[in-house]
């Protein structure tokens, strides 16, 4: 990190978390990006897209660099024409000083003034009255480029604002580390399937782990790659049998009678290293064959997948935990489509409101809760929350049978993938209101927020989701079940 020190002035909790939020919105982007995107260019290209259409940064540009340390390919957003003078100077490998340092050293770098810091940068004017940020895209040892964002200067030294931007620039390394590493694996069964030429060379230079196998399990060849997978040296592979490496031997029975039918055979996996570590893994095993069409030998290809398996893992869980949030909130809460319409309510919503669910399905909010008189306020607040961000201090709501309900309103929009999807919006009654607005924007914004992505091929994807409380409960209620949510989602507030 740069040594020198900003002079912005210092923003309010409420602006540092709105900022927050929208960074974390980018990352939850990210997140469910990496997950389905195969392709680097266009990984990065959207990743770009996504750090700044959350607001969260101004603009953002990514640099992919090969094994040698040459540009593959670049990317931005928020910068335009102007980058194209950055991008032809990484194209003859030179960088400016704050890519220097960021590909130098670990750890986020900071530009407290890039017009007086970088004056070697071409984006440096482009950046006044700005701060900026650098770090290389690392993963496993590897580096795999670097990324660069223009943040407001304020928040440039924010330590959660640094610690979001690593992690950030730690999930796209990973995601280019897990790509190359599908190419590598990918090239490995096309050699496995091609020439015996193409093979060899292959099996000698892959990164996957490659084997060839004796029918009765003595180790024929393996790969420098198996033998750091599994953490034998070669001398040992005398004394190794198959059989040995699987978690559960009947593993390679199935494989084996699977080849036997089909020749051909690709599954996950179960193995165990040297050390008794059990690793997930996929593995493509096919037979050869003699002239006379006799297994002589199987030739397996290993790629261990544990980490892949631990992030799926985690989304299932953010992705049920948003679910539980949804299904068991105290709040009323009415997820809306794009278009305004009600595609889901949760219990909560039922019982304050007096609606069935079927009931509102497909008809707005407003229509249903909104008292005459009050809709243009309504129709301002959804307007509002949908373009950033809506407070209402004191108004009222209708239930079912008509009754009104004191109610305050804050809202906040919702993107996902960069893309504007609606709000969220806490409605609480007035003369609770303080409390109740505190404790549930917490959870809201710094939780639920980061919890959208792994849900978003779920039921309630939708869009905007409109939160309602019976606050006469909520007041007695809400601040010890808040509590439990925030540290559930890793979000209690400071």
């Amino acid at each position: 990190m740069s040594s020198g020190k900003g002079h912005a002035e210092s923003p309010t909790p409420q602006q540092r978390l709105e900022h927050l939020n929208a960074v974390l919105r980018a990352i939850r982007g990210v997140n469910q990006l990496i997950v389905h995107e195969k392709d680097p260019d266009a990984l990065v290209r959207q990743a770009c897209s996504l750090l700044v259409g959350t607001r969260g940064y101004y603009s953002a540009w990514i640099a992919l660099l090969d094994a040698e340390g040459n540009l593959r390919t670049a990317a931005e957003s928020g910068l335009g024409d102007a980058f194209q003078p950055m991008a032809e100077r990484l194209q003859r490998g030179e960088f400016a000083s704050c890519g220097r340092s960021a590909l130098a050293e670990r750890g986020v770098h900071v530009i407290d003034a890039p017009a007086r810091e970088c004056v070697d940068c071409p984006l440096s004017h482009s950046c006044d009255g700005k701060s900026g940020m650098a770090v290389r895209l690392e993963h496993g040892g590897e580096t795999h480029g670097l990324m660069s964002v223009s943040v407001p200067a304020e928040y440039a030294r924010d330590d959660e604002e640094v610690e979001l931007f690593q992690e950030v620039a730690g999930d796209i390394a990973y995601a280019m580390h897990n790509l190359a590493a599908e190419d590598a694996h990918n090239r490995a069964v096309e050699a496995l399937l091609g020439s015996e030429e193409r093979y060899r060379a292959l099996f000698e230079q892959s990164r996957e782990a490659i084997s060839l196998v004796a029918p009765d399990g003595r180790m024929l060849d393996v790969n420098q790659a198996w033998l750091d997978l599994y953490g034998y040296s070669r001398d040992e592979l005398p004394e190794f049998n198959a059989s040995d490496g699987y978690a559960n031997p009947e593993d390679r029975k199935e494989f084996l009678r699977r080849v036997a039918e089909a020749g051909f055979a690709e599954d996950e996996v179960r193995f165990r290293k040297k050390d008794g570590t059990v690793m997930d893994c996929h593995m493509v095993l096919a037979a050869r064959k003699d002239n006379r069409g006799n297994i002589v030998a199987y030739q397996g290809i290993v790629r261990d997948i544990t980490e892949r398996q631990r992030m799926e893992l985690e989304v299932r869980r953010q992705r049920e935990h948003f679910k539980a949030l949804f299904a068991n909130s105290p709040e009323g809460i009415a997820s809306v489509d794009v278009r305004g319409r009600v595609v889901d309510v949760n219990p909560a919503f039922e019982s304050l409101f007096g609606y069935r669910r079927e009931d509102v399905l497909g008809r707005k909010p407003d229509d249903l809760v909104v008292p005459k008189g009050l809709e243009k306020e309504a129709r301002q607040a959804t307007r509002s929350a949908l373009t950033g961000a809506v407070s209402i201090p004191e108004t009222m709501r209708r239930r079912a049978d008509g009754s009104l309900v004191p109610v305050s309103v804050l809202g906040a929009g919702v993107s996902i993938d960069g893309k504007k999807t609606g709000a969220f919006a806490l409605v609480t009654e007035a003369d609770s209101a303080e409390m109740l607005v505190t404790v549930p924007d917490s959870i809201g914004r710094a939780a639920a927020l980061k919890t959208v992505p792994a849900v978003a091929d779920s039921d309630i994807t939708a869009a905007p989701i409109w939160i309602y409380i019976d606050a006469k409960e909520a007041a007695k209620k809400l601040a010890p079940i808040a509590e439990m949510q925030m540290q559930a989602a890793g979000a209690m507030p400071t």
